[in-house]
């Protein structure tokens, strides 16, 4: 819990429901890199525990070695609970 409220990890799976599996390496570089929910530009910003800021930095070649890494593990299913907002949180 933080001042944005509650938030939940995700495991980054590449289970094409609940994780990256369906996610283009353009996705994936804007989700690591600009903390974009899903890696689209025009969603909300990701919350912490994501540490995206850390990520800016990183080459091409980094995030398509990560990206590439990741879809070759197992998918799991991994349904994440939505935020609550600090309001609810706090309640």
């Amino acid at each position: 819990m933080g001042p944005w409220g509650v938030t939940y990890p995700a495991y980054l799976t590449p289970d094409d429901d609940t994780g990256i599996g369906s996610w283009t390496e353009e996705q994936f570089s804007i989700a690591l890199r600009e903390g974009r929910y899903k890696g689209i530009k025009t969603t909300r910003q990701l919350l912490p525990p994501m540490p995206w800021d850390m990520y800016s930095h990183m080459t091409d070649q980094e995030t398509k070695a990560i990206y590439a890494y990741l879809k070759s593990i197992k998918p799991i299913d991994n349904l994440v609970p939505n935020p609550v907002p600090p309001t609810h949180a706090m309640n």
